[in-house]
């Protein structure tokens, strides 16, 4: 846990101009950045190029990705590991970065557990009890959806707001997702149902299934075979007559309204955590994992138009506009 001295000492060091300085052309320094997915998933994009910009001038940044949203099966993950462990041999890197669950439970638990590499991870979904973190040689940021106020915000929307369908794609995000959203839902006396699906044609069930509820929930469609923006907003448009709502930036195109969560939040973070450790003599331990505290607001008018939704003006005084292409 990082107490009060080492805090202040930390926001000094990283705010000092003469420092940065100091650092700006020193690329010696090597951060291994181990992405969960590939070039192109929007979420990582987002982190990755954050990161990258957090870091420049402090070391020469190294990308793999685990590709694990195209190619989960657990075969291709450990190949993939051993390859990105092969690069950790011969680069000898000074730092890792894991962003997302499958860099942990590939890379992470089984091979740097306890190293002497730090390591700082982003966008952990929800807990660190499945991973058995921290390490000793860990620190990170854990990624949480803000559900609680979402479902608050639904409540003053829909009359009632008692049930509710989930839709997500069939993977480990997803499950974790599905459940996380079934114990806020517990809470607050809303039931929620999930349909986990791997393919465009089962997602389109789950919308005609959900208009027996009183609101939809759509997490990721990134691993849904078949997938095509064009035909999903069109499907929403002519088949949806119930509110839809979302905590991913991407999904805003098929959801009313939403509170999301901010992918460039984790990358910040894990360049600012990295810096501080390369720079100072802080070890990953003395940093407390903490967990994202950032969303924005959006709204789709365009869809509710078509869907015939209708958001009180209070909730959309400070939201931002989907611009549909």
């Amino acid at each position: 846990m990082l107490q009060r001295p080492a805090m202040l000492f930390l926001v000094l060091l990283c705010s000092s101009p003469w420092l940065h300085d100091a650092r700006a052309g020193d690329s010696a320094r090597r951060c291994l950045y181990i992405n969960s997915y590939h070039q192109g998933y929007a979420w990582s994009d987002v982190i990755g190029a954050s990161l990258r910009h957090g870091l420049e001038g402090v070391c020469e940044v190294r990308e793999e990705r685990l590709d694990s949203k195209r190619h989960p099966q657990p075969d291709f993950q450990q190949a993939r590991a051993r390859a990105v462990m092969a690069v950790v041999k011969s680069w000898k890197p000074d730092i890792i970065i894991a962003s997302d669950d499958n860099s942990i439970r590939w890379v992470v638990m089984p091979w740097l557990r306890d190293s002497d590499i730090p390591v700082v991870f982003c966008g952990l979904n929800w807990s660190m009890d499945e991973y058995e973190l921290p390490y000793p040689n860990t620190t990170g940021m854990i990624e949480v959806a803000p559900i609680r106020p979402l479902f608050r915000q639904v409540s003053r929307i829909v009359l009632p707001a008692r049930r509710a369908l989930y839709i997500d794609t069939d993977n480990i995000t997803g499950h974790k997702d599905l459940e996380r959203h079934q114990r806020i839902g517990r809470q607050l006396d809303i039931r929620i149902d999930g349909r986990l699906v791997r393919s465009l044609d089962e997602w389109r069930q789950a919308l005609a299934e959900a208009q027996d509820y009183d609101f939809i929930i759509l997490g990721s469609s990134s691993g849904i075979t078949g997938w095509d923006d064009a035909l999903v907003e069109q499907e929403i448009v002519l088949h949806n007559r119930r509110l839809i709502v979302t905590a991913y930036r991407w999904i805003m195109r098929f959801a009313h309204y939403g509170l999301v969560k901010l992918a460039s939040e984790q990358g910040e973070w894990a360049a600012l955590t990295a810096r501080t450790l390369l720079e100072t003599p802080l070890k990953p331990s003395d940093i407390a994992v903490i967990t994202n505290r950032k969303w924005d607001v959006w709204f789709n008018p365009a869809l509710m138009r078509a869907n015939d939704i209708r958001i009180p003006s209070r909730l959309l005084e400070k939201a931002k506009r989907v611009n549909v292409p």
